[in-house]
């Protein structure tokens, strides 16, 4: 099972931003944070085309 933060928080020092990370047993992750960095964003999907019944169709 995956472990969740208790506490999030975001530092900085110096030029440099982190993101400090704290869980229930006391252990302590820290993280960089790129903000030049374009954000993430989900593929485009392509539309999905509807297949109407046509006039002539025998099994109308």
């Amino acid at each position: 099972m995956p472990r969740k933060p208790v506490s999030v928080e975001v530092i900085e020092e110096g030029d440099e931003r982190y993101v400090l990370l704290t869980y229930a047993n006391g252990d302590i992750a820290k993280r960089g944070v790129q903000s030049g960095r374009k954000p993430q964003r989900r593929p485009r999907r392509p539309q999905t085309r509807l297949k109407l019944p046509r006039a002539d169709d025998p099994q109308l």
